[in-house]
């Protein structure tokens, strides 16, 4: 018997990402889908209020948290104010570095010249430790909307990887959505001045029962955003806070989505390397690097338009040969499949970074 809670809603590379000092905005609002999990670490996020399909068994409003069933459905507000029914529970940075727009931008439409400045940070930082950097004074935004569904049953397929790459969906978008602002020089959480932020999400369910989740979201690049060496984006996270930033993620792990240069795509997984198959990890196409780079090069974020984000994770039902399951789709589309996956915990929340 497995339960699965489905949810919607939003920086690995070969080499660590090249700090790069600016300014720029991301917007993020809703989109529909199934269980909504949000958990981050580089930048606060609000999307649209949670409401009650009808028909379906839903989430109350109150701060109650509902146990996982099947068929639950929780699903965002067209038009939000805040973040409440997220029930985020602690902003590891940036809180103050988020805004919700009523809807996105003219601005985010236009092409703009961006005068990038190089500069080295004042310390020695190891790969995992280094975030996104914007080269964009302009704003950008993405857009999510989200609900949970529950279910009894799970599916499992045989040991295969795919990849495909991705267009952006058309522009026109209505509703809230949230602007994510880096200050001009930031470049990591771990000095000033601090850009984004970083923050864990529990969501009206409790999932400490469910077996697979499934996050959806929409992230919108202005027109004129430099990509520069990459960035983090939201995804699914288990186990303690704090599976990020090189730690082992021996007890927890997380699953976090990510951009290199020009906007290529990839998943951001931290994983206990001990307990996986790393030979088949290394297979995932069309280029994977071990903890924490799966599928580098399988999706793009588009300028301009929606890129739609949909990731599922089902937890292992075998310890000795693995086979829990990550499933990256994007527009659509699969990207990126692996099903020997051994996650060390339950699924527990989102984790938002950027």
């Amino acid at each position: 018997m497995s339960e699965k809670s489905s949810l919607q809603e939003c920086q690995p590379m070969l080499a660590p990402p090249q700090p790069r000092r600016r300014q720029r905005w991301l917007l993020v609002t809703a989109v529909v889908a199934a269980v909504v999990v949000f958990s981050a670490i580089f930048f606060p996020v609000y999307f649209t209020r949670s409401h009650q399909r009808s028909g379906d068994e839903g989430v109350s409003a109150t701060n109650d948290r509902s146990i996982t069933t099947p068929g639950a459905v929780w699903q965002q507000k067209t038009q939000f104010r805040d973040l409440d029914d997220f029930r985020i529970s602690y902003y590891s940075s940036g809180q103050n570095n988020s805004k919700v727009l009523s809807s996105l931008p003219a601005s985010a439409y236009k092409q703009q010249q961006v005068r990038i400045e190089m500069k080295r940070p004042n310390k020695a930082l190891r790969r995992q430790d280094l975030t996104s950097s914007s080269s964009s004074s302009s704003s950008t935004t993405t857009t999510t909307r989200t609900a949970t569904r529950t279910s009894t049953t799970s599916t499992r397929s045989t040991p295969s990887s795919t990849s495909t790459t991705s267009t952006a969906t058309p522009r026109a978008t209505s509703g809230s959505v949230l602007s994510i602002f880096y200050p001009r020089n930031s470049y990591t959480p771990s000095e000033l001045p601090v850009g984004g932020t970083q923050f864990y999400a529990q969501t009206p369910f409790d999932l400490s029962r469910a077996t697979s989740v499934t996050l959806n979201y929409s992230v919108f690049f202005p027109a004129s955003y430099d990509f520069v060496q990459g960035g983090k984006l939201p995804g699914l996270y288990g186990g303690d806070e704090g599976c990020g930033g090189g730690n082992t993620a021996q007890s927890c792990w997380s699953t976090r989505m990510a951009w290199r240069t020009n906007g290529t795509g990839e998943l951001y997984a931290y994983l206990p390397q001990d307990k996986q198959n790393i030979t088949a990890l290394l297979e995932v196409p069309p280029y994977s690097y071990v903890n924490p780079d799966y599928g580098m090069g399988a999706l793009e974020y588009a300028r301009g338009g929606w890129t739609n984000i949909s990731q599922t994770i089902t937890l292992s039902t075998n310890n000795t040969h693995p086979n829990g399951i990550f499933d990256i789709a994007v527009n659509g589309n699969r990207a990126i499949y692996f099903d020997q996956v051994y996650f060390p915990a339950r699924i527990k929340g989102i984790l938002f970074s950027t």
